[in-house]
């Protein structure tokens, strides 16, 4: 019998681009364990890893992913899909494939749009850009590309407000932000304004700032300033005009 091979480029699928609303993607198995009897009629088929290992899907290791983590409605077949593992190439419980419309799309296909010509900052909008967001932290970063003593991220909501990072067309980094400062809070609790800042990039000195000094005490003398500046024009307004009249009269 044949070998044979399954590869994401066969369908040219762009899960990010595709799925758009929730219900446009469908896990079609309820559990692992549906889809392992399916395979067990072809044991010659396989996924090529991009470590060149061939993956026989009869004999591998499968487990369910779900997009939102703990946050998940673990009912919800569309917040779930299957993860397919390779034992040499990642760390292990790291799925190196996800299943989507009953093909296997290595992690790389997840994150690439048809559009290549989609750059910089891009607010997340769709339900593909979620996934994507959450293949570059839980699975990229979190078990590939975390080092020892770094600090994991957790998964983040359906409605959380971030943005997706882009490269000619490929998801490359992300984060998340609030769109309301904890403005009352931190009024009532002094105490946590030295410890609640607001973080881009990887975090570090450099990429934060104090949301207390920053966002509120900042706001109020910018503020400040400008309602000083509008008094300023406005008496300097005043003082023209007064000056003004005051040559008429001597005119007259």
């Amino acid at each position: 019998m044949l070998e044979t091979i399954v590869r994401s480029s066969i369908a040219a699928m762009y899960p990010v681009d595709e799925i758009v609303h929730k219900t446009d993607h469908h896990c079609p198995y309820e559990n692992v364990y549906a889809y392992k009897e399916k395979m067990q009629a072809d044991k010659e088929v396989f996924l090529q890893c991009t470590c060149d290992k061939k993956i026989y899907l009869h004999q591998a290791g499968i487990m369910m992913v779900f997009f939102f983590g703990g946050c998940a409605n673990f009912e919800d077949q569309s917040e779930c899909t299957l993860g397919l593992l390779c034992e040499t190439c990642y760390r292990s419980w790291t799925a190196v494939a996800l299943l989507y419309k009953d093909q296997w799309l290595l992690l790389e296909d997840w994150l690439t749009s048809e559009v290549k010509t989609r750059n910089g900052w891009q607010m997340v909008k769709t339900y593909g850009e979620r996934y994507a967001m959450y293949i570059l932290n839980r699975m990229i970063y979190n078990f590939i590309e975390q080092s020892e003593g770094d600090c994991p991220y957790l998964s983040s909501t359906e409605d959380a407000k971030a943005k997706l990072l882009w490269k000619d067309g490929k998801a490359v980094g992300f984060y998340t932000f609030k769109e309301k400062v904890f403005k009352k809070f931190l009024y009532e609790h002094p105490e946590h304004r030295d410890y609640l800042y607001e973080c881009w990039g990887t975090g570090e000195e450099q990429y934060r700032v104090n949301v207390w000094l920053y966002h509120i005490q900042g706001q109020k003398r910018k503020k400040l300033t400008q309602k000083v500046w509008n008094d300023n024009c406005s008496n300097e307004k005043k003082n023209k005009t007064d000056s003004s009249i005051d040559e008429n009269v001597a005119v007259l």
